[in-house]
């Protein structure tokens, strides 16, 4: 058992104390704990408890608000190339419909990239993330004043993806521990 599922029940037990050099100990040993499953001298502190499920609910909510937004930018992204595809085939002069349709694809896999975060938002995330730069760099090479253009918007978009990444990571990482905790108990 590591040291971190041993504080799992160190920080909500009414035995523990803290130690300025070790952390938080037990306070019936003065030690780090030892024990391997369940602590047999464990006493739930419920104040603590209760603490702990509002900080776990805060912690993902706040990841799933991340996620939420990086979904969004998939699907501003696409609304985006959306209407550029439209103007790039009825509006502009010396454009033809084979532009908007190239757009539209482009925002169509945006946005179903966007609709699959949902079911999965690390792996629809991280391709979405893969091919935003990839169509930034293409420009870059097709047309170079393009990258300086937006690069504000560019770089939000980036963390944003980013951070919905790391959250999504995060939560696919803890879903695949309380899996292997379940199967434990069988």
């Amino acid at each position: 058992m590591t040291r971190e599922e041993q504080l799992e029940f160190c920080s909500v037990c009414k035995q523990r104390q803290f130690d300025s050099k070790k952390g938080l100990i037990c306070g019936l040993t003065n030690d780090v704990a030892t024990f391997q499953g369940n602590c047999p001298d464990y006493v739930a502190d419920e104040k603590e408890i209760e603490i702990e499920e509002k900080r776990k609910v805060r912690v993902a909510i706040e990841g799933r608000s991340e996620i939420t937004k990086a979904r969004n930018a998939l699907f501003i992204i696409g609304g985006f190339y959306v209407l550029v595809g439209f103007a790039e085939a009825f509006l502009i002069d010396g454009h033809e419909l084979l532009y908007g349709i190239i757009d539209w694809v482009i925002a169509g896999v945006f946005i179903g990239l966007g609709f699959w975060t949902n079911s999965r938002p690390f792996v629809s995330l991280l391709i979405g993330l893969i091919f935003y730069v990839c169509l930034v760099l293409l420009f870059l090479v097709v047309e170079p004043a393009t990258f300086i253009r937006g690069i504000i918007w560019k770089v939000v978009i980036v963390v944003v993806l980013v951070k919905g990444i790391m959250n999504a990571m995060e939560e696919e990482k803890q879903m695949k521990n309380n899996n292997a905790d379940l199967l434990d108990q069988l």
